[in-house]
Parts: C-alpha cells; structure tokens; sequence
C-alpha cells in the first residue's frame, strides 16, 4: 500500500551516455531503509544486512 503512494513521487532513472556516476539501486529496498530508519529511529549505518545500498 505504502509503495503504492511512493513510486509516483519518485525521479526516472536515466543512464548517462557518457557512462559513470552510481549504479541505480533497487527503490523498494531504498524506500524500505528510510522508512525503517524513520521508524525505528536507528542510524543509517546500524541497518540490518538485509537492506541494500548500505554504504
């Protein structure tokens, strides 16, 4: 349901022609790591393993 609110509000991804710059992640898992971070009010960087784009 939440995904659902979600996906219009975010941008395209468009690859550059010119190649480089970072490789798009997966949004759900994105939009998964905010709102548990917002949620469970944990740094970015003690997220489970399980979420993806950790740095």
């Amino acid at each position: 349901m939440v995904w659902r609110l979600v996906a219009p509000l975010l941008p395209s991804f468009n690859s550059r022609l010119q190649g480089g710059g970072a490789a798009p992640l997966d949004e759900r898992a994105a939009v998964t790591a905010v709102m548990y971070v917002l949620t469970s009010e944990c740094a970015r960087r003690h997220l489970p393993e399980g979420f993806g784009g950790r740095p």
